[in-house]
């Protein structure tokens, strides 16, 4: 049976990692460029990414319709940039400042760090 696959890539990261598995199905799997070929992907979030990922219009055989992952630059699936991960991480992240939700979980992991230490 031929199923037809459109792999989610709405989240962060899962672009970058959605268009490997994109050209593994092309390079090893599927080298004919079917029209009905699909693959969902966003427009945002990518600046958090060492190689992010990138589209560009055409097939390149004069023909411009659609868009098309162009291949990473660099091996491995996603890098996450070491300033986004600093800054996003639960619940220390600056981002998560003044929110009651990380505040709380800083709060647990001091109590179960400071019983660690008693127990010693």
């Amino acid at each position: 049976d031929d199923v037809k696959v459109c792999p989610h890539a709405g989240g962060v990261g899962l672009c970058e990692y959605v268009r490997h598995l994109c050209m593994l199905d092309f390079v090893c799997f599927n080298p004919d460029d079917d029209v009905d070929r699909v693959c969902e992907s966003t427009s945002h979030l990518h600046e958090h990414f060492d190689d992010p990922v990138s589209f560009r219009r055409g097939s390149g055989d004069g023909d411009d319709t659609g868009m098309f992952y162009v291949a990473a630059a660099a091996p491995g699936y996603a890098r996450m940039l070491p300033a986004s991960i600093a800054e996003y991480s639960f619940p220390w992240g600056g981002a998560w400042r003044g929110e009651a939700a990380a505040e709380g979980a800083r709060e647990r992991e001091r109590a179960e760090v400071a019983e660690r230490a008693a127990a010693a």
